[in-house]
């Protein structure tokens, strides 16, 4: 806005864009003098002092520019070896085994909705029958099958 401005200097605006370029290329070019531009840019600017914060924002992006400061990468760990997958595979299967032991058996499911309230039990209409069940258990061998992706609502 036109107070944040001081007559014929930098807006407060100008100063945030040029310490976003800053940052940006402190990022790719982390060079310690640029780090304490930015730091006393920074201070200028909560001091509102928009001409110095501005000037030394674009400071630090030159000197970062023209920086011979690399970013390291983050390095990423190497995978496992096989033989090492396959000692963790027997764990992985009993893990895996004890979150399939959490869903209930399909076996045991007679109710395929909860019953509603209020509603006769003629018009829960969502029990399954003993001989439903079974051609159902016989049709999927027990498994358990989902859809993917599921469908929308």
């Amino acid at each position: 806005t036109m107070a944040d401005a001081a007559p014929g200097g930098a807006t407060k605006s100008s100063a945030k864009s040029a310490k976003g370029d800053a940052q940006k290329y402190f990022k790719k070019k982390p060079d310690p003098e640029g780090a304490k531009l930015i730091e006393q840019g920074e201070e200028a600017l909560k001091a509102s002092d928009f001409d110095k914060a501005k000037e030394l924002f674009d400071k630090a992006t030159d000197l970062c520019k023209n920086s011979t400061a690399q970013a390291e990468k983050p390095k990423k760990e190497p995978k496992p070896a096989a033989a090492e997958s396959k000692k963790d595979a027997g764990k992985d299967e009993g893990a895996q085994a004890a979150r399939v032991l959490l869903l209930a058996s399909p076996s045991a499911n007679m109710q395929a909705k909860p019953p509603r309230e209020g509603v006769a039990e003629s018009y829960n209409y969502a029990a399954n029958t003993a001989e439903t069940l079974k051609g159902h258990m016989a049709a999927t061998g027990g498994i358990y099958r989902t859809r993917f992706p599921p469908e929308p609502n």
